[in-house]
C-alpha cells in the first residue's frame, strides 16, 4: 500500500492557497483515488462534509446549484432519503433544529471511519470541526439569550482542549457574514497546514489535500456569488 500512495499523493495537482483556484474538484480526488481502499474511504467521508453543508444551502435557499461529490441533487434537495450511513430517525425535534440530527449523525459516521480506517488526521479533524461548531453554537445562544445545549451536537466528540477565543472574537466582530466564513475557514486552512505532513505518502496526507481541496472549492463558489448575497454565517 505505501507505494500505491506514493503514487496517488505524487498524482495529486500542487494546491495553492485557501483563495486560490482548486486545481480539480473533489469528485475527480475521489476517481483518481477509487483503488485506494481505505484512504478513499475516508477522503470520501471528508468530502460529505462539503455536501451537506451545500445540503443545507439549498434546503434554505442560499443556492439551488449544488456541485456536489458523494450525494446527488435529489438528496440535497431532500427528495430523495440521505445514505444510509447518515440516515436519522424520522420523528419530531423537540429542540434544537432538524439538521443538527443529520450533522450529529455525520460526526459520529466520521469518527467511526476514523477508527476503522486508522485515520488519526481524520479522527483529529472530526473532533476539532465538532469543537469549533459547539463553541460557535454557544457564543451565538449566549447571545440569543438561548440553551445552548439544545443545539450542541456529537459533544463526545469534541476536542475540549482548544482554546476558540480569538477565533470566536474575530468572527463575531466581523464586518458582515462572509467576512465570518472567511475568518472560520482561515482557521481551519491554518489547522490542516499545522498537521499536513508534506510527502508523508500516508493516508492522512491524503486526508489533508482533501480538507483543503474542499475549502478551495467553497471560496470558489463563494466567489461566483452576488456581492450582495453573501452565505449565511453558519456553524458548520
Amino acid at each position: 500500500m505505501a507505494g500505491q500512495l506514493y503514487y496517488f499523493v505524487t498524482s495529486l495537482p500542487q494546491l495553492g492557497g485557501l483563495a486560490s483556484t482548486p486545481p480539480m474538484t473533489g469528485r475527480e480526488m475521489l476517481q483518481r483515488l477509487s483503488d485506494a481502499g481505505k484512504a478513499f474511504q475516508a477522503v470520501e467521508t471528508v468530502l460529505i462534509f462539503s455536501d451537506l453543508l451545500q445540503r443545507q444551502a439549498v434546503l434554505s435557499g442560499e443556492t439551488f446549484e449544488p456541485e456536489l461529490t458523494v450525494l446527488t441533487a435529489a438528496q440535497a434537495r431532500g427528495e430523495h432519503p440521505l445514505p444510509d450511513q447518515l440516515a436519522i430517525e424520522q420523528k419530531p425535534v423537540a429542540h434544537g433544529v432538524p439538521a443538527d440530527a443529520i450533522w450529529q449523525r455525520y460526526f459520529r459516521y466520521a469518527a467511526a471511519t476514523a477508527g476503522v480506517t486508522g485515520n488519526k488526521l481524520l479522527a483529529a479533524w472530526v473532533a476539532w470541526e465538532v469543537a469549533l461548531r459547539n463553541a460557535l453554537v454557544e457564543n451565538r445562544a449566549k447571545v440569543l439569550q438561548l440553551a445552548p445545549e439544545d443545539y450542541l451536537v456529537a459533544t463526545d466528540l469534541a476536542d475540549d482542549a482548544t482554546d476558540f477565543s480569538q477565533i470566536l472574537g474575530e468572527w463575531s466582530s466581523a464586518a458582515d457574514p462572509l467576512e465570518g466564513a472567511r475568518v472560520l475557514d482561515k482557521a481551519r486552512w491554518a489547522w490542516i497546514t499545522q498537521r499536513d505532513m508534506r510527502y508523508t505518502f500516508t493516508p492522512e496526507e491524503l486526508v489533508a489535500y482533501a480538507l483543503k481541496l474542499m475549502l478551495q472549492e467553497r471560496w470558489c463558489r463563494i466567489s461566483r456569488t452576488e456581492p450582495d448575497s453573501p452565505p449565511a454565517r453558519q456553524a458548520g
